[in-house]
């Protein structure tokens, strides 16, 4: 899944650096957080662990707070697993 994310990551920079050589704005950067990336995450979590564990997800407020202080983290992993163009084997970090 983290290699579809790399994917994902790498189009999303190249659309932006076509977009700054075009002289246009980005229209998105980062990953925002919010209330709803909560929500999701918790419904993902809660999809995908055994009902004897789900007791040990943290609350949607909790996940909020978390998600928020390691947001820049994800970022860095995120750049370190982007694929160089035409491999799809994720690049050295």
């Amino acid at each position: 899944m983290s290699e579809v994310r790399a994917i994902i990551w790498d189009l999303q920079r190249s659309v932006n650096e076509a977009l700054v050589q075009a002289g246009a704005v980005p229209k998105v950067i980062t990953i925002d957080v919010s209330p709803e990336l909560a929500v999701l995450a918790s419904a993902i979590l809660r999809c995908s662990v055994k009902s004897e564990s789900a007791e040990r997800i943290p609350s949607e407020s909790q996940l909020l707070a978390k998600l928020t202080k390691h947001r820049d983290e994800w970022m860095k992993i995120l750049e370190r697993v982007r694929p160089v163009r035409g491999d799809s084997q994720p690049a050295a970090g």
